[in-house]
């Protein structure tokens, strides 16, 4: 890279930092081992031979096989060792050696976490798998994790309930929302009661956790597809295949249930229309459509709250879409509104963006029409830290952890 083309003095020093020009090329072995793609590895392993591996190749190769090493040892290393052994074990799910490094030095900066999101792209699969098993005993506590037995004993009270799949980020996002329209002392905007019910026999959940968009970290239960029969052809059977899985959903370990809201026919009130717009700008909730809300007799009901619901860019243009639900001659106040949020609207700033990620992964090519800004250094510097942790950003690498389900119903 041209460093003279940098005009930034902070950033020419920030970059002299992160990118040493004498930095030491990686190996394809330790690229396949700092990423995780174990099979490539094992392969490149077996063509060395006994030719005999890098300190930084054995150091990975011990994460890889599971050998032990002592802490003295591994605090001797440099620190590009460590970070590099840390970034294996993260790649490679090794959740207690992740733990156990953590307590040797700190690896990862802190970050906020973006709400809806329990995690961050910064955590490594320790904290990942800590977060996770905490959040589920809270909702244990709170009487919204249930086995199926206690879930169907408990369902038979006045209501209803839909099942909504597998994706425990819809609990997320519901309780996103609860506590903002706490905060903002909102009176008719309201979020239908979410239950994650445990899949019976199951003394061991998985949870896929994948990074989404815009920083945000999702959680999927794990799921098993029943296989298609031995006569179905997949080539030329597609309605009877359809059909199959239509009537053989996928078995997932969790199941999100949401108490089923009543819709009642009627407008809007213009009270209603104001919390309205205000939880959906503060809660940049972007999938403006009419099947995403309820208007029930005692307020306005957001029932999809997926990850998707709250990222992405918010077109205050779509708010069109609910314009019949509004009261009588109330059309041109609701515009008058939408147009100040339209103008008072300040962009989004995610820590990552595709953009980044595609800058470094450009053998840091990260000029942009021969200059370079601070703030954009900074923000790669933030998506190696990413990196560090065994985030693939950009990729959505998932992560599947498992969880002893007993052991967390049975918390008090």
């Amino acid at each position: 890279m041209a460093t003279q083309a940098i005009n930034d003095k902070q950033a020419l020093e920030l970059y002299n930092q992160h990118f040493p020009a004498d930095r030491p090329k990686k190996s394809a072995l330790t690229k396949a081992l700092q990423d995780g793609r174990g099979e490539e590895a094992q392969k490149l392993i077996d063509a060395r031979g006994a030719s005999g591996f890098t300190e930084v190749e054995t150091w990975q190769i011990k994460v890889f096989k599971n050998l032990d090493f002592n802490d003295q040892e591994f605090r001797l290393l440099p620190p590009r060792t460590q970070n590099l052994v840390y970034r294996t074990a993260n790649c490679f799910n090794k959740t207690d050696l992740v733990g156990r490094l953590n307590g040797v030095r700190k690896f990862t900066a802190d970050a906020p976490i973006k709400s809806p999101s329990l995690l961050s792209p910064y955590m490594d699969i320790a904290t990942d798998k800590q977060t996770v098993e905490s959040w589920m005993k809270d909702l244990r506590k709170q009487g919204r994790l249930l086995t199926e037995e206690e879930f169907l004993k408990g369902s038979s009270r006045m209501y209803k309930w839909r099942k909504k799949g597998e994706d425990l980020g819809r609990i997320l996002g519901r309780d996103h929302l609860e506590r903002l329209i706490s905060e903002l002392n909102l009176k008719y905007i309201k979020v239908p009661e979410k239950v994650a019910v445990v899949t019976s026999g199951k003394t061991e959940v998985s949870i896929d956790i994948r990074e989404y968009a815009d920083d945000l970290i999702t959680m999927m239960s794990h799921s098993v597809e029943l296989p298609l029969p031995d006569d179905y052809d997949s080539d030329t059977e597609f309605d009877k295949i359809l059909a199959f899985t239509e009537a053989h959903p996928p078995i997932a370990d969790i199941n999100i249930h949401a108490k089923d809201i009543r819709a009642v026919k009627r407008k809007i009130t213009p009270e209603e229309v104001d919390e309205f717009i205000t939880i959906i700008a503060a809660a940049h909730f972007t999938d403006l459509n009419l099947g995403n809300i309820i208007v029930a007799a005692d307020g306005i009901y957001f029932i999809d709250t997926e990850f998707k619901s709250f990222s992405g860019t918010l077109h205050w243009n779509n708010m069109g879409r609910f314009m019949d639900l509004l009261p009588p001659n109330y059309s041109a106040e609701f515009e008058q509104r939408i147009n100040a949020e339209i103008k008072n609207k300040k962009p989004i700033q995610t820590t990552l963006s595709y953009a980044d990620t595609k800058a470094y992964g450009m053998d840091k090519k990260i000029l942009k029409n021969g200059t370079l800004d601070e703030k954009f250094i900074e923000r790669v510097v933030r998506m190696r830290e990413a990196r560090k942790a065994g985030r693939l950003v950009g990729t959505h690498t998932e992560r599947t952890l498992s969880f002893p389900i007993q052991d967390i119903l049975a918390a008090k």
